[in-house]
């Protein structure tokens, strides 16, 4: 095995003399504080640090050596593991304290059971922000072994080609955050002292996926090292002076580099496509964004947009027309009409031929039109809409994410919400993904849980936004376990591929879209207003509440499992509508 601590001593070593003032950067590397010192130890709580209050932490990761992650050429050279993602590597310089009760995770500790433990609050665990069970739950992924080797007393150093990572859903954990003090929680750590007394250390190695503020939800990855005897570093991540994501401290180039666009956005796209500045506000229709004419055929000095809408409001008036007729919509043409109903014939007198066309048919049933009952699987039609319909087992669903603007009783869902006000509301509010029109087609519109909630109904009559118990049917109609289906966290085998459409599907996601869920990567607006992950998550309300939040569903890009988890109900999530 490659011996790590070599080479990264080698790394500090050649780049001892780097400058620590990070003025540029968003991730300021690792920080570790005594929290207690006791009989058991020496009891560090271990931060990563941060620039800004709303930056947040995603994922706590580990690669095997043999992982080549990047487009890197040396991936085969034997120095590899330092040319990017980092194998985790967590030790100690005598052993750490774990408790026999002790947990894994911070969100699984329960303070009540210290005073019946002596030793339990010095217990070591991993976390990200959670400290008790009233905290977000940390959920992992393929820690297994480095979970049961770090509580047998022993640090976290991965095997070649191992991998795992403790992690929590972006936006969903608030103690992910940063805050004023720019730190979050990643675990605590009693280290036992030496034989002699003196104080015991550690260091760890880990790489750390983050979403800092203002970056539009974008996600960076970044290896990190601390020594609690005194030297910490970010080793890698954007060398580049001249990048707005410039890391001074870091050591190693990772290909990360991102630049100020058009908008003075870190890595953004500029300028929306069709728009006149960054706010995406649209030219008048037949004018460029400097108001000139984009087309006068004519040459009379009117904009042929502005004629069309003229001859159009003409028509609409009847102005168009000559007396005696109107336009007709499906025959494109003017077409007489009659203000005289009696005139059966047509030859502007009521007279007995009038008569007698009405009483030959005097006494005959008059025909009823035809109202063909729904069967699932038809279109269902819903404030001037076709959605499609699909049935699963016995359930039958909207086959696509709903995009109305009204509730069922008609009254308007608030659009169109600033940032702040989408923060603030407490009613029912709707949104398509950043604000951008041409997103509504293929993934319809994003509704916060208070719409979700509201009496008035998101869905038409005799349907409904579907409960959790009707969300759990459904994974388990696909072969979910009764157990699993009631769990929290990643679930399944693979359900969530199922669900999602498959690549010969218009539109399309990476599923199999087994029986025609259809599910789309629709992002989400976050509770701090922010769009996200579109083309990467998909997620969908449910209509059951969990204290102050409520029951979601969310499918992603590279996996094929459904995650259930509760969401703040400022979140913006697409909705699917279930029959009664």
């Amino acid at each position: 095995m490659i011996n790590v601590r070599s080479q990264i001593k080698f790394v500090f070593c050649s780049f001892f003399l780097l400058s620590f003032e990070l003025t540029h950067a968003q991730f300021l590397g690792l920080h570790s504080e005594i929290h207690a010192i006791s009989e058991y130890g020496t009891t560090y709580r271990l931060y990563a640090e941060f620039g800004s209050p709303l930056d947040q932490i995603v994922s706590v990761f580990h690669y095997g050596f043999d992982e080549c992650i990047g487009n890197y050429d040396e991936c085969n050279d034997p120095l590899y593991p330092l040319q990017g993602v980092m194998p985790m590597d967590l030790a100690a310089t005598t052993n750490f304290y774990q408790h026999p009760v002790g947990v894994d995770f911070g969100s699984e500790n329960n303070p009540e059971l210290f005073s019946f433990f002596p030793g339990l609050e010095y217990d070591s665990w991993l976390t990200i922000g959670s400290t008790t069970i009233d905290d977000y739950s940390i959920l992992s992924l393929e820690m297994s072994n480095e979970l049961d080797e770090f509580n047998s007393g022993n640090g976290i150093v991965t095997e070649n080609g191992d991998e795992g990572l403790w992690f929590v859903l972006p936006d969903a954990n608030p103690l992910a955050m940063a805050g004023d003090d720019g730190l979050v929680l990643l675990a605590q750590l009693t280290v036992a002292n030496e034989s002699d007394g003196t104080q015991g250390h550690f260091t760890i190695l880990c790489n750390i996926a983050f979403q800092p503020s203002g970056y539009g939800g974008q996600e960076y990855e970044l290896a990190a090292y601390l020594d609690t005897q005194g030297l910490s570093t970010v080793l890698t991540g954007c060398m580049d002076e001249t990048a707005c994501n410039y890391e001074p401290t870091v050591v190693i180039e990772n290909g990360s580099c991102e630049y100020l666009d058009a908008c003075n956005i870190c890595g953004g796209a500029g300028i929306p496509d069709g728009a006149c500045d960054c706010s995406g506000n649209m030219p008048d229709l037949g004018y460029d964004c400097q108001g000139n004419c984009l087309s006068d055929e004519n040459n009379n000095g009117i904009c042929d947009f502005n004629e069309l809408v003229e001859l159009e409001n003409s028509v609409v008036s009847g102005d168009f027309c000559g007396s005696g007729t109107t336009w007709d919509y499906e025959l494109e043409q003017c077409m007489p009409f009659t203000l005289c109903q009696e005139d059966l014939d047509g030859d502007g007198v009521i007279g007995i031929s009038d008569l007698m066309e009405l009483l030959s048919s005097f006494g005959m049933m008059c025909e009823e039109p035809e109202t063909g009952e729904f069967t699932c699987g038809d279109p269902m039609n819903y404030h001037g809409y076709d959605y499609a319909t699909v049935q699963i087992g016995e359930q039958c669903w909207f086959a696509e994410n709903l995009r109305n603007e009204h509730y069922a009783n008609g009254d308007a869902i608030p659009g169109d919400l600033s940032n702040t006000a989408w923060i603030n509301t407490t009613e029912g509010a709707q949104a398509i993904y950043s604000n951008d029109a041409s997103n509504l087609a293929d993934y319809g519109r994003l509704y916060n849980g208070y719409a979700v909630d509201d009496a008035r109904g998101l869905c038409p009559s005799g349907w409904h936004v579907p409960t959790d118990g009707e969300f759990m049917t459904l994974e388990m109609e696909l072969g979910m376990s009764e157990s699993e289906a009631n769990d929290t966290g990643w679930r399944g085998t693979d359900q969530g591929t199922q669900m999602k459409s498959s690549p010969e599907d218009s539109p399309s996601w990476n599923g199999t879209n087994t029986f025609g869920f259809s599910a789309l990567a629709a992002g989400f607006r976050s509770y701090d207003a922010n769009f996200g992950v579109q083309g990467f998550h998909g997620h969908f309300w449910s209509s059951s509440s969990f204290g102050a939040d409520a029951w979601e569903r969310t499918l992603y890009d590279g996996w094929p499992i459904v995650v259930r988890l509760p969401s703040p109900l400022r979140s913006g999530f697409s909705v699917r509508c279930v029959r009664d």
